[in-house]
């Protein structure tokens, strides 16, 4: 642009004016030029769509000694929730804001549960047991949580009894916080739990143009590939058609390997990934996918992946390409992959939002 710019200057000017005044013009253009152009080459995209995660005041304040919080909650015929999540996480600050600080489930939590808050990059000491002492970043390690907001639910013997990876709206939130308070752990696993208490809802399954058809998914896995479980009692299933799926980035990034879906619900024969005749219904059991739209990515007929909780585009574009591109041979982290392409978008000057 800034040569252009010059040559016309030179064509316009050479004639009647003296070789100084030209001179000087053209070294105060090149100069406002080079400017303009070091301005942009330094210029660096914003991260947006963070938002600031407050922890609603009547959280317990623990010493963290959680075989002590266990079993005095279950003193109080309650059981302990751990809520683990991350500062200027937009997931962290929507799940409090719908369930704990929203009713009908914020003071059936307060009821019912002692709550205590974990920041996974935390540098507190918490004795998770006699036998396991860790800084708050440490014990998010050790028990593997990578999605934030995650929740784990104790009884009152210091018994994980559940744990729920991600975002749940209210509605499926408050059948996660039955399960527990019943007890229904001690019977039934969560997924037939959850199928009891959502049988009446009526969501139609949609296609999208991605959506391949197959009933053999060991051939199918041999590639990347996404397999979709959806089924009539999917709340969240419109929403992220809608807000999501219709998105051109994420189609972008869906085509890039072979999406099937299927209905969760479904008794119609398949051979799954290790070659087993099953059904869906069977082999999302086996799978305990519990989240609708559960999305499970193979490769080599291996799981690689699963997405059981609400996403928006970013990060779900990045679990895609992760597995889509085999970047996981490279980057066994999936949010290490995900910070990576974050970064090279910023230093290009593209913004990156959490929220769309």
């Amino acid at each position: 642009m800034g040569t252009i710019v010059l040559n016309q200057v030179r064509l316009s000017l050479t004639q009647g004016l003296p070789q100084l005044i030209l001179a000087c013009l053209l070294i105060a253009l090149s100069n406002v030029t080079l400017a303009k152009d070091a301005e942009l080459s330094s210029a660096v995209g914003q991260v947006k769509g963070t938002a600031n995660v407050v922890i609603p005041s009547w959280f317990k304040q623990s010493f963290l000694e959680i075989s002590d919080d266990a079993a005095e909650a279950g003193d109080s015929g309650k059981h302990l929730l751990l809520f683990f999540h991350l500062d200027n996480c937009p997931y962290c600050a929507r799940m409090i804001k719908d369930n704990f600080n929203a009713e009908p489930n914020s003071a059936f939590i307060q009821s019912n549960f002692d709550s205590i808050q974990i920041n996974i990059k935390g540098d507190r000491e918490i004795a998770l047991n006699e036998d396991v002492q860790l800084t708050e970043k440490a014990l998010a390690q050790h028990l593997k949580v990578l999605h934030t907001p995650a929740i784990l639910f104790f009884d009152s013997d210091n018994r994980s009894v559940l744990r729920i990876d991600g975002y749940r709206n209210p509605t499926r939130f408050r059948i996660a916080l039955d399960y527990v308070h019943e007890k229904a752990y001690l019977k039934t696993s969560f997924s037939d739990f959850s199928t009891t208490r959502l049988k009446n809802a009526n969501y139609t399954l949609r296609s999208h143009p991605s959506f391949s058809a197959t009933q053999d998914f060991q051939k199918a896995a041999v590639k990347p590939l996404a397999v979709i479980f959806e089924d009539v009692s999917c709340e969240d299933c419109n929403e992220i058609h809608e807000s999501l799926f219709a998105r051109d980035d994420v189609s972008k990034a869906l085509s890039e390997l072979t999406v099937v879906r299927i209905d969760a619900m479904s008794s119609e024969e398949i051979v799954d990934v290790d070659g087993n005749k099953t059904t869906p219904k069977a082999w999302v059991k086996s799978l305990n996918l519990t989240y609708r739209p559960g999305i499970i990515l193979f490769d080599r007929g291996q799981e690689i992946a699963r997405i059981d909780n609400r996403l928006y585009s970013w990060h779900f574009n990045g679990f895609v390409r992760w597995v889509a591109g085999r970047h996981y041979e490279q980057y066994p982290n999936v949010f290490k992959y995900i910070a990576k392409l974050r970064e090279e978008h910023l230093a290009l000057g593209k913004d990156v939002s959490y929220v769309d």
